[in-house]
């Protein structure tokens, strides 16, 4: 149960699976000319992307892609929200303003709900 718990943080704070956020990110930043540093985020986000996958994973919730997805969603709305109402991420980054802003709440659980079906349950799939 340890192992594959481990397994479960490795393979969710690999390069595919972190890529795609933190690359999407920094071009938006750049576009914008935001000043945004990325050290930290390079930092916290594989920290995250592993913790929330193990913790999924030793909860004991079957793996199935539609459950990756929601698992996807529930971590992609704590970020957003986090990234909406404390970092301000959209109206920095995104230029968005008003209740422009707002749509990152919809888009994130979208977002990192199927990074986390797509790319997340076919690597677990090719490791177990």
């Amino acid at each position: 149960m340890k192992q594959n718990t481990l397994t479960s943080f490795i393979v969710a704070s690999s390069l595919p699976v972190v890529i795609l956020p933190l690359f999407g990110l920094a071009v938006a930043s750049r576009r914008s000319g935001a000043d945004l540093d990325f050290s930290m985020v390079g930092i916290f986000m594989p920290l995250i992307f592993g913790a929330f996958n193990a913790i999924i994973y030793a909860i004991g919730i079957n793996r199935t892609r539609r459950t990756m997805f929601l698992s996807g969603a529930i971590l992609g709305l704590m970020l957003a929200s986090l990234g909406t109402l404390v970092l301000h991420i959209p109206e920095n980054v995104y230029g968005m303003v008003g209740n422009q802003k707002y749509i990152m709440l919809l888009a994130g659980p979208i977002f990192y709900g199927s990074v986390w079906a797509f790319v997340l349950h076919t690597l677990e799939k090719k490791i177990y």
